[in-house]
This record gives C-alpha cells, structure tokens and sequence, in this order.
C-alpha cells in the first residue's frame, strides 16, 4: 500500500463514505466520522497533552449537547469472540454479523485491489463481487 490512501464509497441509498489514510505521519490523527446531524471523533493519543480521553459524539442541533464516552484506546475482543462462538452453538446471528462486515471490508478490500492493478474497482451487487 502506498503512504497515502484515499478510498471513497458510495452506498446505494446512502452514505457516501471518505477514508483518508497516511501510514508515513509520525502523529497519528483521530479517527473522525462526518454526518449530516454531526461528528464522531475517536482521539488517538487520548492522553496526550490538551486531550480528554473518551469517544465525542458532537451534534449539529441547536439545543443537543456534546456526550463523551469512555474509551482508553484499541478494545478487547473477546467479547466478541465470546458471542460468535455462543452464535454458533445458538445459531443465533451475532452481534457483529457478516452482513455488517462485507460493507466494511469490501471497499477496503477494493482500494488494495485498485491500487495494485491501477484501475478502479467497482462492486457487482448482485453477483457479490468485486470488479476491475
């Protein structure tokens, strides 16, 4: 992967989706979701001089105050393991199921794609698939 990525995914229906990417910066940047009715920031140096550890969830209307959760970094999984495997003996759908993780590793998947091969990479939806 290059040191710069920039992958843009537009779902059928909405969102548009802009994943901006720098592997060579020294200072990491928060993690920020931009929507129409406001932010989500994740910090990355939640510690660091000036930041308040915790996830912000900023609203755009008047009158919504800001809330902050608390976060100290990267999480633990195995809670999440836990229940796919609880899943599997239940044939309940998990928590994270994979419906949820196609959208988020498709596009991924297709910015590696499409740099490698210099090409756009599109998604056939109705054969599940991605196409050069």
């Amino acid at each position: 992967m290059p040191d710069q990525c920039n992958i843009v995914a537009d779902y059928p229906g909405g969102p548009s989706v802009v994943m901006l990417n720098s592997l060579s910066n020294h200072y990491p940047s928060d993690t920020v979701i931009r929507g129409t009715d406001g932010i989500i920031v994740w910090p990355m140096l939640g510690h660091a001089k000036g930041k308040r550890p915790g996830v912000r969830i900023v609203p755009f209307a008047k009158g919504k105050k800001e809330l902050r959760l608390p976060w100290k970094g990267f999480g633990d999984t195995t809670k999440l393991w836990v229940n796919l495997l609880e899943c599997v003996r239940t044939r309940e759908q998990p928590k994270c199921p994979i419906s949820m993780a196609v959208k988020v590793q498709a596009p991924l998947s297709m910015g590696i794609l499409s740099h490698r091969e210099n090409k756009v990479a599109l998604f056939d939806r109705r054969r599940q698939s991605i196409v050069l």
